[in-house]
């Protein structure tokens, strides 16, 4: 599974890929995400996609469908006082 969320005028964001334990190293992952990147270059945008850094697996993944770690995002968390 995986999700083609915001879209602006360039870019579009691919998120939420997720393969069911039983189905994992078998190539599904890359291949949704690979033929959504397709999908997107087809509407003439540009396929942008956040990653866990904490997961190797699927930044291997996404690595080999050609992304590149094109920066970092913090998560900040306020508590109520």
């Amino acid at each position: 599974m995986a999700n083609i969320t915001y879209r602006s005028p360039r870019h579009a964001r691919i998120n939420t890929v997720y393969t069911p334990v039983e189905h994992r190293k078998k190539g599904c992952a890359s291949a949704i995400v690979a033929e959504a990147c397709c999908f997107l270059h087809s509407e003439n945008l540009v396929p942008i996609l956040n990653a866990d850094l904490k997961n190797p697996n699927s930044n291997k993944v996404y690595r080999k469908v050609g992304f590149i770690e094109a920066g970092k995002i913090a998560e900040f968390k306020f508590k109520e006082q």
